[in-house]
């Protein structure tokens, strides 16, 4: 079986069933004969079906039973580890992106919410782009271009006198690689209008509400909870109504992937991931993915309603 599987990937045009190409298949069961169209993505799947075309959704079967019962799936956002190593990974996108540096993981996650897996499970994903860089490193690319690392995103600092003018420190500089930078989209560049290149919590004088400003915008914080997590290394400043108006106001303020939550109106305990709110479906799916009670964070109502309804996370057979 291996050499015929061999035999398809090496001489995929002598084969009926070839990558990117729509077949339709027939269920020989159903009282009405039903079909399906199938695109094989790959070669590899391609040569499932070369083996086996005669089985109706066998090789369907086939990819929910390995991922049923020897498959790991790990839900985006997540921070693992795997058993017995030091280093440290992110699950975005369906890939494993590994952190480079202390700084570039405590920078942006908290280390409590690691999780620990077997190492064959982190090895089923494709490697990502490196996580190198702490959040809002300054760093400088071979063209001797200045860049302010947000997330990621790159803004490229106008010119050295906004440099000087915002206040950073020379000495803070570090060299990035062109590859480094190519793995960062590139964000509006920064300039001398702008006051908080870093992001700064404004409060606002006439009904104490808070908003988090960066890049020109304001984006409103509708929970305190976010004072005690999110920015919890951020002081609010007290502002005024004309600085205020500069700001465009954007959606309020979100917790990023990985994060657990959970409202004060109900008991249900949700993941965010991809952007939506994924529901954990029972105590035994939620200890499966390895995540630990204590980093639940109780919010309003209002907060869990700014996501998407995503897909629940249930019982996993490994």
């Amino acid at each position: 079986a291996s050499l015929q599987f061999y035999e398809y990937m090496v001489n995929p045009k002598e084969y009926p069933y070839q990558a990117g190409q729509t077949y339709t298949f027939t269920n020989p069961y159903s009282a009405n004969k039903e079909t399906v169209a199938v695109t094989p993505v790959n070669q590899a799947t391609a040569g499932l079906y070369n083996y086996t075309p005669h089985v109706y959704n066998g090789n369907y079967n086939f990819w929910k039973l390995w991922n049923q019962y020897f498959t790991r799936i790990l839900i985006d956002g997540s921070l693992v580890q795997a058993d017995g190593e030091i280093g440290v990974w992110l699950i975005q996108d369906g890939k494993k992106r590994p952190f480079l540096s202390k700084g570039a993981l405590t920078s942006r996650y908290d280390v409590n919410k690691i999780i620990t897996i077997k190492k064959a499970d982190l090895d089923g994903y494709a490697k990502g782009a490196p996580i190198r860089f702490a959040q809002y490193s300054i760093v400088r690319s071979p063209m001797g271009d200045i860049y302010l690392l947000v997330d990621d995103t790159k803004r490229k600092v106008a010119n050295l006198g906004v440099f000087r003018e915002l206040g950073f420190n020379p000495e803070e500089l570090e060299n990035a690689g062109s590859q480094d930078l190519a793995d960062y989209s590139d964000g509006a560049p920064i300039t001398a209008d702008e006051a908080y290149p870093t992001g700064a919590l404004l409060k606002d004088p006439s009904n104490g509400g808070v908003y988090f400003v960066i890049d020109g915008t304001k984006a409103p914080l509708i929970d305190p909870i976010f004072l005690k997590t999110k920015f919890k290394n951020y002081s609010v400043v007290k502002s005024t109504a004309k600085e205020l108006a500069k700001y465009e106001k954007i959606a309020p303020v979100k917790f990023e992937d990985g994060y657990l939550l959970k409202s004060t109106s109900s008991l249900s305990v949700f993941v965010v991931s991809n952007g939506k709110k994924r529901p954990i479906a029972s105590a035994k799916a939620f200890e499966q993915s390895g995540y630990k009670w204590n980093n639940i964070l109780t919010v309003k109502p209002q907060t869990l309603a700014l996501y998407d309804n995503g897909e629940p996370i249930g019982e996993q057979n490994f």
